[in-house]
């Protein structure tokens, strides 16, 4: 486990430390988790990521593919969970995110 402050650092460490999932806040300094999701996948790095989010809306914030997202007055109970789903490759969404928890 390693902890990282910024989306540059965040793509290092994965780089470097191949890591099954990472947590992530999607408000990242200097490059946004998504952005370095991004920048992983275009080097071949298909990790999957569970994004910590404080919006209500996260539209913005899908980028294809399988994502997780759990806000931030969710991630005590629900952390774990999405931990577990990104996992085994499916997407998981906390229960503020409903909408996209059906499928809409």
């Amino acid at each position: 486990m390693a902890a990282v402050f910024t989306g540059e650092d965040l793509v290092q460490a994965a780089m470097n430390l191949s890591p099954d999932v990472i947590i992530c806040d999607v408000a990242l300094s200097e490059l946004s988790g998504i952005e370095a999701k991004h920048r992983l996948k275009e080097s071949g790095r298909n990790i999957p990521f569970v994004f910590v989010c404080a919006d209500e809306d996260i539209k913005k914030h899908l980028i294809g593919g399988l994502e997780s997202f759990v806000h931030r007055q969710d991630v005590a109970t629900q952390l774990n969970l999405a931990v577990r789903s990104a996992a085994a490759g499916k997407a998981y969404f906390s229960r503020r995110y409903s909408d996209f928890r059906r499928g809409s």
